[in-house]
């Protein structure tokens, strides 16, 4: 069992036993008239699909029954929270995914080593290779049209207000 000592003037949690009541040598002292001693009352987390929800957990404060219970609430996630999920690099406005075998190629490596030079990430993911950037370079940019059967480039999502 867990129990938390709990400030009725400030509203906080002031300390979390582990090990059942809060004890000093051994004993359950006679606490403060604004400390209560609350049971932790954790509740399973209902199941949900998280590719478009999220859980979100709150615990309640019940000063009548001495208990702190969990309860838990299914968010659906936004449609911008939905496709940011696989962007593994939000700080970055666009993703390059190129097959991982023009790596083979001189166009390709002279890309890869453009990034790593960079400092900009690159990952293989599958049988991609995904670059994150924010802007092609205007000197850059006859290139990617000339590869543009080749490379898919994405912008990042954009959050609807």
């Amino acid at each position: 069992m867990i129990t938390k000592l709990y400030n009725t003037d400030t509203l906080q949690i002031v300390h979390t036993s582990y090990n059942g009541y809060y004890t000093v040598d051994g004993i359950r002292p006679q606490l403060p008239s604004n400390i209560v001693e609350l049971v932790v009352i954790p509740a399973e987390p209902p199941t949900y699909n998280p590719t478009t929800q999220r859980l979100s957990s709150l615990w309640e404060v019940n000063l009548v029954t001495l208990q702190y219970t969990q309860n838990w609430q299914v968010i659906n996630k936004t449609q911008y929270e939905i496709m940011m999920a696989d962007w593994k690099y939000p700080e970055y406005l666009k993703r390059i995914i190129a097959p991982k075998g023009l790596l083979f190629d001189d166009i390709g490596i002279k890309m890869y080593g453009w990034f790593q030079l960079s400092n900009l990430p690159v990952e293989l993911i599958g049988d991609g290779v995904y670059m994150w950037c924010n802007v092609i370079l205007p000197e850059h940019q006859s290139i990617v049209d000339a590869m543009s059967n080749v490379l898919t480039i994405e912008d990042r999502p954009v959050e609807n207000e």
